[in-house]
């Protein structure tokens, strides 16, 4: 697992109160993790300020897995 990957994780399972093992890169974030729009909010928040990527809430609407979120995250950072 890579320091994104890992971040990412962390950062969903704090927001959410969930043990880091039950995130899943495959999890649907609504519909597995239980994600409302104030935890959204809060883990987007949090992830712009660990890794200096901006994510909207447009692209936030694009995104509905733990994967989506770690994907956009890598591809932000190479370009």
């Amino acid at each position: 697992m890579d320091d994104t990957n890992k971040l990412v994780k962390s950062v969903i399972s704090e927001q959410l109160g969930s043990n880091i093992s039950t995130v899943k890169s495959d999890s649907l974030l609504v519909e597995n993790l239980g994600m409302d729009s104030f935890d959204a909010v809060e883990i987007i928040f949090d992830l712009e300020n660990k890794t200096g990527v901006k994510i909207s809430q447009e692209d936030m609407l694009n995104i509905k897995t733990v994967k989506d979120i770690i994907e956009f995250i890598k591809t932000a950072k190479e370009h």
